[in-house]
C-alpha cells in the first residue's frame, strides 16, 4: 500500500475510496480483505 500511495503523491493523483464489496469486477480482480 506504501508503494501505492507513493506513486498516487508522486503522480499527484487525489486518492479515491472504492467500496470493494459493491463493485463485483473488483471484487474478481482483488479478492483480498483489505
Amino acid at each position: 500500500m506504501e508503494t501505492f500511495e507513493c506513486y498516487c503523491i508522486y503522480q499527484r493523483y487525489e486518492w479515491v475510496i472504492i467500496n470493494v464489496s459493491q463493485n463485483d469486477t473488483l471484487k474478481l480482480l482483488c479478492p483480498h480483505n483489505e
